[in-house]
């Protein structure tokens, strides 16, 4: 059986057992006719041509059915070998019969044709009955594999949930805090692991949770919940609450969730944020109380600084005559160095009252800012002939004042460090990801790349006064505006080859890319 099958896989058990089928049926007019023409009557011809007709038949008409069974496909030669096999086997029989001395067959084809026709059709269904106990067994061990590569996969991901359950723990018990749900329709509330260490008493839904609340958040944090089921977004809060006596600080995300029985849950996570907040609001109370002292400090030694120049000014003139050129020369010198600490003094209280000066963020059009500060540079670009391009600028979210002491500074630098060459300033803009990156090129003097991080540091110049003018506050300015608004600044720059300062700013419409 199995040569037979190895011979019919070659050829393919669908197309051999038509073929096979297609023989019987073309043999019956050979058949008829042999009949006839030996003197056998014409119904009993058409008796014997039956017995080749109707197993042809069948085998034609189960090779046209066989893809619309159950059976595999792979095992269609199992059913062309069964057939094979009888039609030879009986072939072989009635062959020795016919070779013995007392017997023969007057016509061996005919016969062999009609008696297979006999067992053909029972060869056949043994076929297909083999087949499909094949197929059975087949598609067995197909389940038992697939059961096998899921229970393996099952188990992996279990080992992966425990080591991630056992990184939760960790993670939550480490930073007090715990996962929670509520379920809003029966208004019951779990916590994994216990809420107990956080809250210090036991949470079960919500009017427990409100209790302890500080008085002060409550409505807010009703309002989150209440915004959150209306629009199914994440709630994000954070909310004192009164633990044993102690006001504690916590973070309480959450998200809505439909759950199996279609009821509305929310799930998120609360941790304890005490030490961060406590940090923040010492932080807020350093800058504050250091900007007040910057803001005083500075503004106590403008006067200082007004009398020196002044006094300065009036030993020069009073005196001029009893002076020689290195006393006039010495007077210079301080008078310039009092002027130069005025300007750090100016850029240092600028820079302390960044915060408290600011106005809110707003939209901004970025073109009428760079149009105003075009404006306000208007003598000193004329007097060094520089050629200034501005592409399309959009539309920000930004403090206009602010914004323009960022263009102004980064224009006027592109034209204070201009090389030998007449300067050319192109301004332009770019949208990505919600931000606009802005760019202002020049055609400058440019800088050593291990350089271009120090510049915005305060009082961090490149050059000295004696070369460029400038207090060294300008760009940390620019960086300390540009960070306000949530974007970055920096530099591309290269020495003899120009500088390219870049900094992103929030856009209006966020959509746009």
């Amino acid at each position: 059986m199995s040569r037979w099958k190895s011979l019919v896989d070659t050829f393919g058990g669908r197309p051999a057992i038509l073929v096979l089928g297609g023989l019987y049926v073309s043999s019956t007019i050979g058949v008829y006719n042999a009949e006839v023409a030996s003197g056998t009557p014409v119904s009993n011809a058409l008796f014997l041509a039956f017995f080749v007709f109707i197993p042809g038949m069948i085998l034609l008409a189960g090779g046209y059915w066989l893809p619309r069974t159950t059976i595999n496909p792979k095992f269609y030669p199992t059913v062309t070998a069964w057939s094979l096999s009888a039609i030879a086997l009986l072939s072989g029989l009635l062959a020795l019969y016919h070779l013995s001395p007392n017997a023969s067959i007057d016509n061996p084809v005919q016969t062999i044709l009609i008696i297979t026709g006999f067992v053909i059709v029972p060869a056949f269904v043994g076929g297909i009955s083999g087949a499909r106990s094949k197929t059975r067994a087949f598609d067995l061990e197909q389940r038992n594999r697939e059961i096998r590569e899921i229970h393996t996969e099952l188990k992996d991901r279990e080992s992966e949930l425990q080591r991630v359950q056992e990184r939760m723990e960790f993670a939550l018990i480490n930073t007090e805090g715990a996962v929670w749900e509520w379920d809003i329709e029966n208004d019951r509330t779990s916590y994994y692991p216990s809420e107990e260490p956080l809250f210090g008493t036991s949470i079960e839904n919500w009017e427990d949770f409100a209790a302890v609340i500080h008085p002060e958040d409550r409505d807010a944090v009703q309002r989150a919940i209440d915004e959150s089921l209306e629009t199914g977004e994440p709630k994000h809060e954070e909310v004192r609450i009164v633990r044993n006596g102690e006001v504690r600080w916590i973070e309480a995300p959450g998200q809505p969730v439909t759950v199996g029985d279609g009821a509305t849950h929310m799930i998120g996570v609360v941790r304890d944020i005490t030490d961060r907040k406590t940090f923040e609001q010492q932080l807020q109370s350093s800058n504050e109380r250091l900007e007040q002292f910057a803001y005083v400090a500075s503004h106590d030694l403008q006067e200082p600084l007004r009398m020196i120049i002044s006094y300065l000014n009036l030993l020069e003139d009073r005196y001029s005559d009893e002076l020689d050129d290195e006393a006039h020369e010495f007077i210079e010198y301080a008078v310039d160095g009092s002027e130069r600490m005025q300007e750090m003094i100016r850029g240092l209280l600028a820079y302390s009252r960044l915060d408290t000066d600011a106005e809110p963020l707003g939209p901004t059009a970025a073109e009428a800012v760079v149009d105003d500060v075009l404006e306000n540079l208007k003598l000193q670009i004329e007097e060094a002939d520089a050629d200034i391009t501005v592409g399309e600028l959009p539309t920000v979210e930004a403090d206009d004042n602010q914004l323009k002491q960022v263009f102004q500074n980064l224009v006027s630098n592109a034209i204070k460090y201009r090389g030998d060459e007449k300067p050319r300033i192109e301004i332009s803009a770019s949208r990505n990801d919600g931000m606009c990156r802005f760019r202002v090129a020049d055609n400058g003097i440019g800088m050593d790349p291990a350089y271009t991080d120090q510049i915005f540091e305060v009082f961090n110049r490149l050059h000295n006064t004696q070369e460029y003018s400038g207090t060294g506050i300008g760009l940390a300015l620019c960086k300390r505006i540009v960070e306000r608004h949530g974007g970055e600044i920096w530099v591309e720059s290269e020495p003899g080859e120009g500088s390219t300062f870049s900094f992103t700013i929030p856009l209006v419409d966020q959509s746009v890319d």
